[in-house]
């Protein structure tokens, strides 16, 4: 038995044996590449088919999206570089660039960058439109979708060897006889004394010009008066100072005033929203008022409303005896006016004035008055394109905005200039019992809305003095001055209108959606904020002009309504 076991057990050992020399005979780089199974020719292969492909794309980098000039001075050759680079697998197009009000483009732009090329892009800002402070904004829009819009901003300080300020003598909307005053100061920031003298305006400028040294050779101060009566539209003036500096050998001052028609009516058309847009909204009949304003001396009663169609019923309402009428025009619900046209005739009792045509549906070039009075027809918008659906709005947040933390603060630092040439600036507030301030953005469907409630607040209060002005920010994309005075006018708004380039203002007074409005004292603060299309606007913005023209101001109320809820 014991030698049976060790039989085996020797059979074993030489079998293990064979198997170990067996194994050893086969080269050991054969064995490796047995174990490690790399892929074959052929893997490799069917592997690649089913591995996804990156498609070529380009790539827009710029080393540097801001330029800044720094301190500069009249006269001065502003000239900014953008390198542009693609840093993609596909050529990159510039399919666009947009400059703001102000800037313009050097030499030829690029169109196509290559792959691994630098191009550069040459922007020129005009000093002569430049005062204090200023920021400039460059739009791109490429092909690639990463950065398919790049903003390049231009800024800087322009420092002039004499400052003017305010910029004009601007008196807003006046009465025919009213009389008014401006004062400019003009200081002299170089060491040497300077002269200053005041060219003899013409004639029969509207406006009377007085210039006095108050501090020799180093202050100024320009005395602008209005020189009653007027007629109605725009009076415009100018003063010419010659100077003893070389960079500032003319100083040239705008002085104007606007002296409104007659009468207005506010809004100048009663807008229809389209089924499509709303069409919950339209299914209910709907309210619209228009406010009819007397400005001359002699009173105007409206004595009746009606229109050419049936389905239009109206209400007038007399606020002011003789100066102020509501006329409540009620459309039923999806309505649409015939194609003959449609609208609301006010009667009155001034034979140059018997009735007034209000269309229903569409901007009108003029108020239709039948018959036409020999005096001009009340200001209008003009011809509008169809009403469009509101842009999306950003969600409100829960908590406050931040604009509603600048309630009770001095406002923030402004200067800007409207298209009629007149400075909004902190200076100006002190002339004015109150400043309203609306921030909107033209593509915005919200500020559309918001704007007809602002404009029926200025018709009330704008005879008082108080001043109303629409700032334009940009949102998604820019838009030219001529382009948002006719968004202003297809809604119907006489607002005097600037430009806010490159949305400084905007975030000076930490806005951050539009509209958003603010009303600010004479002394400079801000007494009240509204932020969004609010429903109540008009009853909570007028109640704090009342109290700022009646002397009720109330900090701590107003903290409480500042949203306008």
């Amino acid at each position: 038995m014991r030698r049976v076991r060790l039989n085996l057990h020797r059979r074993a050992v030489c079998g293990f044996m064979i198997f170990s020399a067996a194994i050893s005979s086969i080269p050991w780089s054969t064995v490796t590449a047995v174990a490690a199974h790399p892929p074959t020719a052929h893997d490799a292969d069917h592997e690649e088919e089913h591995k996804p492909s990156k498609p070529a794309s380009p790539f827009a980098r710029v080393s540097t999206t801001l330029h800044d000039f720094g301190v500069v001075r009249p006269g001065a050759e502003l000239l900014a570089e953008f390198p542009i680079s693609n840093i993609g697998t596909f050529e990159l197009e510039i399919l666009k660039i947009e400059p703001t009000y102000g800037c313009s483009l050097v030499g030829t732009p690029p169109k196509i960058i290559q792959t691994g090329e630098t191009q550069p892009l040459r922007v020129k800002v005009d000093a002569q439109t430049l005062q204090g402070h200023f920021e400039k904004q460059v739009v791109l829009r490429t092909s690639d979708i990463e950065h398919a819009t790049i903003f390049l901003t231009l800024r800087g300080e322009m420092r002039r060897a004499i400052d003017v300020t305010p910029a004009a003598a601007g008196f807003g909307k006046i009465a025919p006889t009213d009389m008014r005053e401006r004062i400019l100061t003009l200081t002299n920031n170089d060491v040497e004394p300077i002269s200053v003298v005041l060219e003899p305006p013409s004639a029969d400028s509207p406006f009377v010009f007085q210039l006095v040294e108050t501090v020799a050779g180093f202050e100024y101060k320009l005395y602008v008066n209005t020189r009653p009566p007027y007629s109605t539209g725009s009076l415009r003036s100018e003063a010419v100072l010659r100077t003893s500096v070389p960079s500032q050998s003319e100083i040239h001052i705008n002085a104007y005033a606007i002296v409104p028609a007659m009468y207005e009516v506010v809004p100048a058309f009663i807008p229809i929203v389209p089924i499509s847009a709303h069409p919950e909204s339209t299914s209910r009949s709907t309210v619209h008022v228009l406010q009819f304003n007397n400005f001359g001396e002699q009173p105007i009663r409206v004595t009746g409303a009606t229109s050419n169609d049936p389905a239009v019923l109206s209400d007038v309402f007399e606020v002011n005896p003789g100066k102020r009428y509501r006329i409540a025009v009620s459309l039923p619900p999806r309505y649409r006016p015939a194609q003959s046209g449609a609208y609301v005739t006010l009667a009155t009792d001034n034979p140059e004035v018997p009735t007034l045509d209000i269309p229903i549906g569409s901007s009108p070039t003029a108020n239709r008055v039948n018959p036409q009075p020999p005096h001009p027809s009340p200001q209008a918008p003009s011809t509008a394109t169809k009403p469009q659906p509101p842009a999306p709005a950003n969600q409100t947040a829960s908590k406050p905005s931040p604009i509603l933390e600048l309630i009770g603060k001095p406002a923030p630092q402004l200067s800007l200039v409207t298209l009629d040439g007149a400075p909004v600036s902190n200076v100006e507030y002190e002339f004015h019992p109150a400043t309203v301030l609306n921030f909107f953005a033209p593509n915005c469907g919200f500020s559309k809305k918001q704007i007809p409630k602002v404009e029926m607040l200025r018709a009330r209060y704008e005879p008082l003095g108080v001043r109303f002005v629409n700032i334009c920010e940009t949102m998604r994309q820019p838009f030219t001055p001529d382009q948002v005075a006719q968004v202003m006018a297809e809604v119907g708004s006489n607002l005097e209108l600037a430009m806010d380039s490159g949305n400084r203002y905007g975030r000076a007074y930490k806005v951050s959606g539009f509209p958003s409005l603010f009303v600010i004292r004479p002394d400079g603060k801000v007494d009240h904020v509204v932020s969004g299309n609010k429903s109540n606007l008009e009853e909570t913005v007028s109640a704090k002009l009342d109290a700022i023209l009646g002397g009720l101001h109330d900090s701590g109320e107003n903290k409480a309504a500042g949203d306008g809820r």
